[in-house]
């Protein structure tokens, strides 16, 4: 997919560095390594800053906050890639963020938006995980194919 048109910002934005409301965004993470650049989630925002910042926060309670702000620290704390999102202003961003994701899926791109989601309501208040100890989005995020160069 080309990401053309699309503004980018590294993960976490410097404070002020992104638009926010009222106008609403389509936005993409992405890692990034020797010159490549994979996506690994698809969003839509009204708030495209406040949102940011909820990745940032990782809220238990917020599933997609959760599984994107764990997915970000992962990605940045355990593998040492760096993390960057890009955005573009978009009339319908539901619509378009879809438009996305299959588009992404139908080129056999894995995201993270396919994968289950922590449950804060589960009893013991832990996240699921797999019989190597990893989350969901560790999981997710281990099985990414290599991607082509994207600008």
């Amino acid at each position: 997919m080309n990401f053309e048109g699309f503004s980018r910002a590294d993960f976490p934005a410097q404070e002020g560095s992104l638009p926010g409301p009222p106008k609403g965004f389509e936005y993409v993470f992405f890692w990034a390594a020797d010159g490549l650049e994979h996506p690994f989630y698809v969003g839509q925002t009204m708030r495209l800053s406040g949102r940011m910042r909820d990745y940032e926060l990782a809220n238990s309670k917020a599933t997609a906050d959760f599984r994107v702000g764990h997915a970000v620290k992962y990605l940045q704390e355990e593998k040492k890639l760096h993390v960057l999102v890009k955005y573009k202003e978009s009339q319908e961003p539901l619509k378009e963020e879809h438009a996305i994701i299959r588009e992404l899926l139908l080129e056999g791109v894995r995201l993270l938006n396919s994968v289950p989601a922590y449950d804060y309501l589960n009893p013991d208040g832990t996240e699921p995980r797999d019989s190597s100890g990893k989350s969901p989005p560790a999981i997710a995020l281990s099985g990414f194919r290599r991607a082509e160069r994207r600008n």
